[in-house]
């Protein structure tokens, strides 16, 4: 969300405590259940947890490291390895002449800017949204008020898919800070361009003029453009449909996810070993004593038994 030209997200980057979050109840969107998590996460800053107990933490996208390293977190611990899609079905055909829009129908998810933008700037190209959500009776009433733009309510994955497979772009227009959206990924498969936010993750996802276009995030009219600049365009949109297919064999295949993976965990492995080499030394010595006690017929401590201090 935005809030005097700042994402909520960043207030609390830099504040060993994060008040912000409390005062505007970010967590479940109550300021009680937000103070709890607040207090957990200052007393584990200030025993280091974050700094010293974990080997490697895991972005989704480039910005998202971006936010934890601001965020006090050492860089050199944090790998980017972005979500993936198991199921590829391969390059769509993108001649249904038609936007795509896939999520919750939620504020913070820029559906009012997407309505804005089809009902008062129309790009030329019909919208298709799926969803469901708080907003669903604005964009049912924006449905009635033009032919352009159609609600089809929640569908199934599979429905979802074939949408996705036919549109000719793909809508992302969020106001407030994403992941990494799973659609997005589906998209790319599909060979589909996406116009979206030019904010934070989305920023780093799509490829400004290679797998798709970006607008000003909350601005209805330079999605309008840049949509309709997309529609108008095949030639372009064409080049760009075959970068989004290679964007996702590249980056975000289940092959190519495990193999990140696996390096991951290599480097979890060899930075736990080089950082507690004398748990190594009290896990030898406590292998060496029960080897003691089993060949001396001796039974081994029970867990939970051991006297205490």
């Amino acid at each position: 969300m935005q809030r005097g030209g700042r994402a909520q997200q960043e207030d609390c980057l830099g504040k060993v405590v994060p008040w912000p979050a409390v005062a505007h109840g970010c967590y479940r969107g109550s300021r009680a259940a937000s103070g709890a998590v607040a207090a957990m996460l200052t007393a584990h800053r200030l025993i280091g947890t974050w700094s010293r107990a974990i080997d490697v933490y895991i972005a989704l996208t480039g910005f998202g490291k971006s936010m934890l390293v601001a965020g006090g977190i050492p860089e050199h611990r944090i790998v980017v390895k972005p979500n993936f899609i198991d199921s590829d079905s391969g390059m769509g055909t993108g001649d249904g002449n038609y936007a795509l829009l896939v999520g919750r129908l939620t504020p913070e998810k820029g559906v009012m800017v997407a309505l804005d933008a089809w009902v008062r700037h129309y790009p030329g190209i019909p919208l298709k949204i799926v969803g469901d959500g708080p907003l669903r009776a604005s964009v049912e009433a924006a449905a009635r008020s033009t032919q352009f733009l159609e609600w089809l309510g929640r569908q199934p994955r599979n429905r979802v898919l074939e949408l996705l497979r036919s549109a000719t772009m793909l809508i992302a227009p969020s106001i407030w800070y994403e992941g990494l959206p799973l659609v997005i990924v589906e998209a790319f498969a599909a060979g589909l361009p996406v116009v979206a936010s030019d904010h934070g993750s989305l920023a780093t996802i799509v490829a400004n003029g290679r797998t798709g276009f970006l607008f000003r995030p909350g601005d209805a009219l330079d999605l309008a453009k840049k949509a309709g600049r997309l529609h108008e365009r095949p030639d372009e949109r064409e080049q760009m449909r075959n970068a989004a297919r290679a964007e996702y064999v590249q980056r975000y295949t289940a092959e190519q996810n495990y193999e990140n993976l696996l390096a991951i965990y290599a480097q979890a492995i060899t930075s736990a070993r080089a950082r507690k080499p004398h748990l190594h030394a009290v896990r030898a010595l406590c292998g060496r004593d029960f080897r003691r006690n089993r060949d001396a017929g001796a039974a081994p401590p029970v867990k939970g038994n051991a006297p205490r201090a």
